[in-house]
């Protein structure tokens, strides 16, 4: 529950007034106790964040994460490190989230599989497509997993939507040309999926293939 002192400011967050927001709870953080003072960090650094003033999030955002047990304010931290291109703070940060996940037994909102896809969408921001795909290992092991893709039953299971996953994973294949692999990825991953995620990583396939300028041919089962 946001505090009663921030509610106007997330309000603006919320509306995308980030730049006031921002100047707004500034001028209130130096009357701010304890936890209301992280909650003015927590906003601040994503009010910076929106805004790609990612120096200034890491600095915020760095306050909030010291000490919490929130998954989410170690994430957080991980992304605008990896915008910051600090490699290092950002392991570590992430490292941190999935500890407060575990420690939460995984009860902990957003999932730690919707952190996982942020990260991995942060990586590839950057070109760092080498930790980015195997984190879309990981995402992709938890949907064979779960079998099931209907956003429904994945919001409830707190899980990234599988059309944002396809999304990134092509992102990420595209940019290395390597449209090869991408398509065995694919093929391994709708194996272990419902008739409706086999139709989306059947038209992903396709759209892989274009890239390439192959032929595209229907892929098999998946189409």
């Amino acid at each position: 529950m946001p505090s009663t002192q921030l509610e106007k400011q997330w309000a603006l967050f919320e509306a995308g007034d980030y730049e006031r927001a921002a100047a707004e709870t500034r001028e209130l953080l130096v009357r701010l106790p304890g936890a209301d003072k992280r909650e003015a960090h927590r906003l601040l650094g994503r009010a910076y964040y929106e805004l790609h003033d990612h120096r200034e999030a890491l600095d915020w955002l760095r306050e909030a994460a010291a000490g919490s047990d929130l998954a989410d304010d170690w994430c957080r931290l991980a992304l605008a490190a990896t915008m910051m291109d600090n490699d290092r703070v950002a392991a570590e940060a992430f490292e941190q989230a999935r500890f407060c996940h575990q420690a939460s037994r995984y009860l902990q909102s957003p999932g730690l599989f919707v952190h996982v896809y942020w990260y991995a969408a942060a990586l590839s921001d950057r070109e760092e497509y080498a930790p980015a795909r195997l984190l879309l290992d990981e995402l992709a092991q938890a949907y064979r997993r779960l079998h099931r893709t209907d956003t429904v039953f994945l919001y409830a299971r707190g899980m990234p939507f599988l059309s944002s996953v396809l999304s990134l994973a092509l992102q990420c294949f595209s940019a290395q040309k390597e449209h090869a692999a991408g398509v065995a990825w694919l093929e391994a991953l709708a194996k272990g999926l419902d008739e409706a995620g086999q139709r989306q990583v059947g038209q992903a396939m396709r759209d892989l293939l274009r890239q390439d300028g192959m032929r595209t041919s229907s892929p098999g089962p998946f189409s």
